[in-house]
């Protein structure tokens, strides 16, 4: 408990009572860290100094003296007012100069600043940091060098925030920071210290009610207690600090934090990784524990579980805006809510079907089944171009390409180049129009930063961690694309690669997108630009295969119409690959199905009717 570690202060007639901090203000007065200014006055309301809080530091660490080899600021002359605490605080790590050998001790110290200091003390103080993500709505404020420290300080709760109304926290990390805020900033340092890396936060219960959350004050030591007390479940969550982490029913929010660019979704013993998402990205509640989250990813059957810290739980009932579809002139729309950013976005993925209504909106979590907001009406339809296997030969030619882009975009490089990606389907059998859209969407027509100055038309290599940076530089675009269809069609495209989850655009349960990208919807954004095209040229491509969806696990493809063992080509795991039906063929055994081969060396290959339903579109 902290006041087992820290003195109880005792309570007298000054300018701290009353306080919203005057606990954490009379305990460091209490342990001589801070002291008043004369008689009942403590100012806590005051701004405080690089000098004052490095000397509060060092006094709450009880730092030793520095050697005198140390090399003085030329701004501070020892023995002369707090050199003495600004020297120890700076022998230790925890403050540092600027440039020209100054401390600037009596510029004043801003929230963000003093939360890295609070942060090189926990690390002098051997405590690991774990990094969470920041809630703040001015997160963007707070300086990209200091984010990570001051997650360290959250998720301990050191800071804390500010509420601001409708569940909104805001950190102020560009204001002064008073001497009240030093004090609590410190007495919870000191608890997490004597407590070995405790977090300062206990879980609550909270109560929803017209949208808003209310916590209830009793706070419980572990999360066991708490769920013990969780007396309805419909209307009540259990918080740790500002943070859901045990809801009925609502979404959870990718909320990686500082200096982790992605959120990884992994197995239940958290050791596998099944695939990844962007920040911002809503995934279906499945249920939690104080450790992990269960997450539906995609399709139904695809479950996975993430890490506490690492995302955001929204219950139903105050949630305020969530991604949806819609219907707009025929095609399906898909407009993105980003809950980091609170920020919107939209793309047109395809043709809509009969089924679903102009007017009305619509969720899915896999992009194929949807169940309409306020009339849970029910729609499955599954996009031609997000599930039409990619080694397809696509019917454009050099000039319809290059033809598109002078129409919509005449100063793109790409306008020139339609003959590249015809060459890249006959040299590696991929399918050209796929290739095409893929580039206009990575690369913005070849006009991103990347293209321009790396020749990188797919963002190969550009990594979600340092995109720009680690990108691969080729000698031209024409190289650029050759590559991409060679990459492609040995890996992503070829079973028993680790790449591999079927030759589709698909989302996270299936297809390139599983692995390819972060952008949970980059298979369905690819597939809208594949029916911009096509709808441009009057539908030359649209619904010219076959595709059929694989029903079983543990599918056999064969070399021949034919079941022996000699004639298994490879197998299909699991149900749900897609397959581009090229012939049918009756055997005394049945109907067969000669389809394009996932295999590495094999470009067709046989699977029997049976095992395979073929899919319409309108």
């Amino acid at each position: 408990m902290l006041f087992a570690l820290i003195p109880a202060p005792s309570v007298a007639a000054d300018d701290l009572k009353g306080h919203n901090l005057e606990t954490e203000m009379r305990a460091v007065v209490e342990l001589g860290i801070m002291k008043g200014y004369r008689e009942g006055v403590f100012a806590p309301n005051d701004p405080i100094t690089r000098g004052q809080f490095a000397t509060f530091v060092a006094r709450a660490l009880k730092l030793p003296s520095p050697p005198p080899t140390q090399e003085n600021f030329d701004d501070v002359t020892r023995g002369v007012g707090l050199a003495d605490g600004i020297y120890r605080s700076a022998a230790a790590g925890i403050v540092s100069g600027y440039p020209g050998n100054v401390f600037k001790p009596d510029q004043r110290i801003t929230r963000e600043q003093m939360a890295v200091m609070i942060d090189r003390a926990l690390a002098y103080k051997s405590i690991k940091r774990t990094a969470v993500y920041l809630p703040f709505i001015d997160v963007e404020q707070i300086a990209p060098s200091f984010r990570e420290a001051v997650s360290h300080n959250v998720y301990f709760g050191i800071i804390k925030g500010n509420p601001v109304g409708q569940g909104q926290l805001r950190f102020a990390p560009k204001e002064d920071a008073t001497r009240a805020h030093a004090a609590a900033f410190i007495y919870r340092m000191l608890y997490v210290i004597n407590s070995g890396g405790e977090q300062v936060v206990n879980y609550q219960i909270a109560t929803i009610s017209n949208g808003q959350l209310s916590v209830a004050p009793i706070q419980y030591l572990s999360y066991a207690d708490a769920l013990a007390n969780l007396i309805d479940p419909n209307s009540q969550v259990i918080v740790l600090g500002q943070q859901v982490i045990k809801m009925n029913n609502g979404i959870v929010v990718a909320a990686p934090p500082p200096g982790i660019a992605t959120l990884q979704i992994y197995e239940e013993t958290m050791k596998t990784n099944l695939t990844y998402v962007s920040p911002g990205t809503e995934l279906r509640y499945l249920g939690s524990d104080d450790k992990k989250v269960k997450v539906q990813i995609a399709d139904s059957n695809t479950v996975g579980f993430v890490k506490q810290n690492e995302v955001l739980l929204i219950p139903t009932p105050i949630i305020k805006q969530q991604s949806y579809y819609d219907v707009v002139n025929g095609e399906i729309r898909h407009v993105i809510y980003d809950h980091l950013k609170r920020t919107t976005g939209a793309y047109i993925y395809g043709p809509a079907p009969k089924q679903m209504s102009h007017g009305e909106t619509y969720r899915s979590w896999n992009g194929i089944d949807f169940v309409g907001i306020n009339n849970n009406k029910t729609v499955t339809y599954t996009q031609y171009f997000n599930y039409l296997p990619l080694q397809t030969v696509s019917n454009y030619t050099a000039e319809e390409l290059n033809a598109y882009v002078a129409h919509f975009r005449p100063d793109s490089p790409l306008k020139d180049l339609g003959h590249v990606f015809i060459q890249a389907q006959e040299l590696y059998g991929v399918n050209a129009l796929y290739l095409f859209s893929k580039a206009i969407h990575e690369s913005d027509w070849a006009t991103s930063k990347i293209a321009r100055e790396k020749n990188n038309l797919f963002g190969l290599n550009a990594t979600d961690s340092d995109p720009e940076g680690n990108a691969d530089t080729f000698v031209s675009m024409e190289a650029c694309i050759l590559h991409a269809a060679r990459f492609l069609s040995t890996t992503y495209f070829s079973i028993g690669n680790w790449r591999y989850n079927g030759a589709v655009l698909g989302n996270k349960s299936k297809g390139l997108n599983v692995r390819y990208a972060s952008d949970p919807y980059w298979g369905q954004k690819i597939a809208g630009h594949m029916n911009r095209v096509d709808k441009f040229h009057n539908r030359k491509d649209y619904n010219k295969y076959v595709i059929g969806i694989v029903t079983s696990d543990n599918v056999n493809v064969r070399t021949q119409p034919v079941v022996s063992p000699s004639t298994v080509q490879f197998t299909h795991l699991k149900a749900g690959r897609y397959v581009a039906i090229l012939e049918e063929t009756v055997q005394p055994d049945g109907l067969w199905y000669k389809i394009i081969s996932d295999h590495a060396t094999s470009k067709e290959g046989f699977i029997n009717s049976n095992f395979v339903q073929k899919l319409t579109f309108e």
